[in-house]
């Protein structure tokens, strides 16, 4: 079983990784408002498990020789893998879940138009009991328009921002808190149209106390995605908003927001 930090944090780091995207995808929409204004929605979020995702270097301990090889993850194939060597010693490397994504679906308010800058709050809590117990995600950020200062055009639009997640889980306790720096784009807009880019910084703190009866580990550290590229497209309709958007790279991540407006 892993109980040190030698194949704990290999095991687990691309559920890291994948919360963290999930927790900071679509904090904002893309339109600039002058005047005051709420929007009310849920998004949804899925990062798809690459294959680059579903295996680790799992290193043995205790073996003579100690060895190195590609072993699941949390996110691999369900079937263990056995080492053993030349004394009948056997190190085991537990399989994993074989899962294919990861997907959030999450409430979300948001006000605009408070001189040039924009406040996100969202929140969810629910008891799934079982295995999974109590999730509870709490999450905003706050954002500036930059481009009314020094951007004569109705067609671009400049911003920058910052962000702040936390996801708590029991049972299998996990705290993930992802803190983002947002340059964010929007080119091509009209009042109900608009497409986007996006150039996140990403800094995720991770705090992980894993227990099942093949793995028990606690990883704490940082996540190693640091930079995510977003790109997407936004129809305003008073009251309806719809936005859809993508994330790069490390998980790849797609997105939907609808609400509305008022």
């Amino acid at each position: 079983s892993y109980t040190n930090d030698l194949n704990g944090p290999g095991y687990l780091s691309p559920l890291a990784n994948a919360i963290a995207t999930n927790l900071n995808s679509h904090i904002f929409t893309s339109h600039y408002k002058e005047s005051f204004g709420v929007s009310i929605g849920v998004i949804g979020i899925r990062s798809i498990t690459r294959d680059a995702q579903r295996t680790h270097t799992g290193m043995t301990e205790g073996l003579s020789p100690n060895e190195s090889l590609d072993v699941p993850t949390i996110f691999g194939d369900p079937e263990p893998l056995f080492i053993e060597d030349g004394s009948d010693n056997l190190y085991s490397f537990p399989g994993g879940f074989a899962v294919n994504t990861v997907t959030f679906l999450v409430p979300q308010v948001t006000v605009s138009g408070l001189a040039n800058t924009d406040v996100s709050f969202r929140f969810f809590a629910y008891d799934f009991g079982g295995r999974f117990g109590e999730l509870s995600l709490i999450g905003g950020g706050i954002r500036h328009h930059l481009h009314p200062y020094f951007i004569n055009s109705d067609k671009i639009k400049l911003s920058v921002g910052y962000t702040y997640n936390q996801l708590i889980a029991d049972n299998d306790i996990i705290t993930t808190t992802v803190h983002s720096g947002i340059i964010e784009g929007a080119y091509f807009t009209t009042s109900d149209f608009a497409i986007y880019g996006q150039l996140q910084y990403l800094d995720t703190t991770l705090d992980i106390d894993y227990v099942t009866s093949e793995v028990e580990t606690n990883f704490s550290g940082k996540g190693n995605q640091k930079i995510k590229l977003g790109a997407g497209l936004e129809y305003n309709i008073l009251p309806i908003l719809v936005r859809a958007g993508a994330e790069f790279f490390n998980p790849i991540a797609y997105s939907a927001f609808i609400g509305i407006n008022f």
